[in-house]
């Protein structure tokens, strides 16, 4: 998994430079017609992906024209979902043992599909992976995820489980240093990611940065790291005003 930091031409610059050239329309095949997989066909089309959802109830997918009605596991439900025009497949039902079943015969069907599949329990998660799926979105660590960044009662954001975004007024050890004479990443595991001053924020800070002695910094890695960062370069607690006006453009 890869996590960009960087503002936002920068991270435009980084898909035009390595962003994966498809020729022709992408075509997606969707397991699934249920609420989630009905929404995940429309995002996708309004995108410009043409999408097939395949779904046993009619009922479900009524009004659907992309929707095809039968078992994803027959040739000709897989013919009429343009299964040899698709790269991608979605796995979408409530029920992980059926999503189980269904990355394994997706992935044995063709190993270049890239599979993603939707997970309700949390120990299923590694199944899912031992199955074939490349993603695997738990329904579960994703709601919990969400739940955590509202009522967390500190400036942490929780990117994904275990890694953490989290501010840091700009230690006495570091101040009037260059970043790379501090060997952050070396001694802590966090990367810094950010360095704001005066109102001025320095993306992907450059190795020859002198550290502010009244800035702050943006730093990103697991709970440990940032135990050991804090315990290694012990910052002052951030004032309150700081740490609101940090929040409030984290949320802008």
């Amino acid at each position: 998994v890869l996590v960009l930091a960087g503002t936002e031409e920068q991270i435009a610059s980084y898909n035009t430079t390595f962003s994966r050239k498809v020729v022709g329309k992408s075509h997606v095949i969707i397991v699934g017609g249920g609420r989630v997989g009905r929404h995940t066909s429309r995002l996708l089309n309004e995108a410009g992906l043409s999408t097939t959802i395949i779904e046993k109830s009619a009922e479900r997918v009524a009004g659907y024209p992309e929707a095809i009605v039968g078992d994803a596991t027959h040739i000709d439900v897989l013919k009429a979902a343009r299964a040899r025009e698709a790269d991608t497949i979605i796995v979408t039902t409530h029920d992980d043992d059926v999503n189980i079943s269904m990355t394994i015969f997706f992935r044995r069907l063709r190993e270049n599909f890239q599979i993603i599949a939707r997970c309700t329990l949390d120990r299923n998660v590694q199944t899912l992976h031992r199955a074939g799926a490349n993603l695997v979105l738990s329904s579960a660590s994703m709601g919990a995820n969400t739940i955590f960044n509202m009522i967390r009662e500190s400036d942490n954001l929780l990117l994904a489980e275990g890694v953490f975004i989290f501010p840091s007024p700009v230690p006495r050890k570091m101040a009037g240093r260059k970043l790379a004479e501090s060997a952050v990443r070396s001694e802590t595991g966090c990367t810094v990611i950010a360095v704001e001053h005066n109102g001025e924020r320095v993306m992907n800070p450059p190795p020859d940065l002198v550290m502010p002695s009244d800035g702050t910094l943006l730093l990103i890695g697991t709970l440990e790291a940032e135990e050991k960062f804090l315990k290694e370069f012990e910052p002052d607690l951030a004032p309150k005003s700081m740490r609101r006006q940090w929040r409030a453009g984290r949320r802008a």
